[in-house]
């Protein structure tokens, strides 16, 4: 048996830039450890350090898909080098979060949701593609993973900029 940990989601600041921040502690209070720039912690689990670093490389897994995808179709989320964009909604990981930890009890669910993700960050917008060609369990799995994914920024659009200016 492994030693526990908390596998929290928490919010932080570092010179003035907001991040979330995915990781796990022994600490049973993340935001009050020493060293640390967090201010608040919106989910905790309590589970074993394997079990911690399967769901937080999924998690994270997961949202360099979402950027990945939002930054392709012009959207623009700004990049934390302490972990996530605040551009990206506290519900948004929040749900991301939820989802990771609950399926990680069925281990038959929890590969297939791995391979769904290995797929999809093989694969440029393969919504469609993995949506068109799944059935039964993948297909409501993939369909779950499609609407973690789905959220896009609406007022960050990166604006093209146009050679082609109006003269008067």
């Amino acid at each position: 048996m492994n030693d526990a940990v908390n596998l929290y989601l928490a919010s932080g600041v570092d010179v003035d830039e907001a991040y979330w921040e995915i990781s796990f502690t022994q600490s049973d209070d993340p935001v009050n450890t020493k060293d640390t720039k967090l201010l608040e912690c919106y989910r905790k689990e309590l589970v074993g350090l394997d079990a911690a670093i399967e769901i937080k490389e999924a998690i994270c897994s997961t949202l360099n898909i979402l950027i990945a995808d939002c930054n392709r179709e012009g959207h623009s989320i700004d990049q934390s080098h302490d972990g996530y964009s605040h551009n990206i909604p506290l519900i948004v990981i929040e749900n991301i979060f939820d989802f990771w930890i609950d399926i990680y009890h069925d281990h038959y669910v929890w590969e297939k949701c791995m391979g769904l993700v290995r797929i999809r960050k093989r694969m440029n917008n393969s919504k469609n593609i993995l949506l068109n060609n799944l059935k039964g369990n993948s297909y409501k799995y993939a369909y779950k993973l499609e609407k973690l994914l789905c959220y896009r920024p609406a007022s960050f659009l990166k604006k093209e900029k146009s050679n082609n200016q109006v003269m008067w």
